[in-house]
């Protein structure tokens, strides 16, 4: 049993069930995948303004997998136009700008709380201390996207990194996408932009790997794997992140946690899968009495939540 939380902010928190109700505790993002001392090191080396109370004050691994992935690689050709998605504190962006003054990026993120104006105040010092005038920060309201003039500019690279942390909000990013990659003002082929976006597969027992995959496929959408780690042939039900190309597939509704036809083992389903046979052996293992119990403290969570 999955409980989502709704909130007004596009990255807002979720408060979820993970297993079978072995495990009742509510996750929240800030519990997952923590940094390590070398990362939070550099964060403060650069002077970031970071804040615990929001998911897009902190840096997380999946953005220093898709700085990898893109220095390492070689993908951006020089000049081009950049449009980040939910850039949180700037990190990715100021670190590319530290590599990559050539490029114009445009980092952006939700109005919600601070969220844009800590991110234009990081963005605005440390690019005035590097005399690169090729960065900046824009308000992006992915369930807005449609009226944004972001919209009508021409992006050669969309990029993004953990942004998942609702199913409301996985909607809105997905709708997002498609705006860029499939409205009227990128169907040719010249202009559609290389969307790469790094996710963290395996959070929540990958309750939103699964919404995600099935939040592309509804917009016509497909995420194909082209970097990272996607624990290929492995069992192990784990945290790893995977570099995806967001790219046009078929239009598809959800009908069951089963993949689509000719996407068996897809890498957003697999965490769901394996926690899906977990659960039922779990269960299987258990008393009446046990059982009986593990419903009742279900029962008695989800109506306990404001």
């Amino acid at each position: 049993i999955i409980l989502y939380v709704a909130c007004s902010c596009v990255r807002s928190q979720p408060q979820l069930w993970v297993g079978a109700g072995l495990s009742l505790s509510l996750l929240t993002p800030m519990s997952m995948a923590p940094l390590d001392c070398n990362m939070r090191n550099d964060v403060e080396a650069m002077g970031l303004e970071v804040s615990s109370s929001h998911c897009s004050g902190c840096v997380w691994p999946a953005a220093v997998v898709l700085y990898e992935y893109l220095v390492s690689r070689g993908k951006l050709p020089t000049g081009i136009n950049v449009l980040e998605l939910g850039a949180g504190t700037g990190w990715l962006a100021l670190k590319m700008c530290s590599v990559r003054s050539d490029l114009h990026w445009c980092a952006t993120d939700t109005a919600c709380g601070d969220t844009a104006a800590r991110l234009q105040r990081n963005l605005r010092m440390a690019v005035s201390e590097a005399g690169s005038g090729l960065f900046w920060a824009e308000i992006l309201e992915w369930g807005e996207a449609g009226a944004s003039p972001l919209m009508l500019r021409k992006w050669d690279v969309v990029l993004g990194s953990d942004l998942c942390y609702s199913e409301a909000g996985i909607l809105d990013l997905c709708a997002c996408l498609a705006e860029l990659i499939l409205s009227q003002g990128h169907q040719q082929e010249s202009s559609t932009p290389v969307v790469l976006y790094a996710h963290t597969c395996g959070r929540w027992g990958g309750a939103l790997d699964a919404a995600l995959y099935w939040g592309l496929h509804e917009m016509g959408l497909t995420a194909v794997p082209v970097g990272g780690d996607p624990k290929t042939g492995s069992d192990e039900l784990c945290q790893h992140v995977v570099v995806f190309q967001i790219q046009q597939g078929q239009v598809m509704k959800r009908v069951s946690d089963q993949v689509a036809d000719g996407e068996s083992g897809h890498v957003l389903m697999r965490a769901r899968q394996l926690q899906t046979v977990a659960d039922v052996a779990a269960d299987a293992a258990m008393t009446p009495e046990e059982r009986d119990a593990v419903m009742a403290a279900r029962w008695y969570e989800e109506f306990a939540i404001d």
